[in-house]
């Protein structure tokens, strides 16, 4: 009987070891596919990267990188200052009347002079 018993035990020991020999080749084999499916998304995520970069240059018109690389720092300085300058500048009859303004009634609103 105790036989029989240290027989059921073994029994049960190498099914239990063939299971998880199984179930260490299922788990390397979705590894093996997690990882190509990793490489092909990297892939994909590249192309489609370039593929962004090329239409937004010809949709919107602009200069590659390259091309615009002989124009120096200063260059596209001096050319935000003057979108900043031409944003903010005020019109000349918004000026005019303005001036018109502060000569009728004083810089600060008073309209008489101590």
């Amino acid at each position: 009987m105790i036989l029989g018993i240290l027989m059921c035990k073994s029994v049960k020991i190498a099914v239990l070891e063939s299971q998880v020999e199984r179930l260490l080749e299922k788990q390397k084999e979705l590894t093996e596919r997690v990882r190509a499916n990793e490489r092909v998304v990297a892939i994909v995520s590249a192309i489609g990267i370039g593929a962004g970069g090329v239409g937004g240059t010809l949709l919107l018109g602009q200069q590659p990188a390259d091309a615009m690389s002989e124009y120096g720092a200063s260059y596209y300085i001096q050319k935000i200052r003057e979108y900043k300058s031409e944003r903010e500048r005020n019109s000349i009859e918004e000026m005019l009347n303005t001036a018109e303004m502060e000569y009728k009634h004083g810089r600060d609103g008073s309209t008489e002079q101590e």
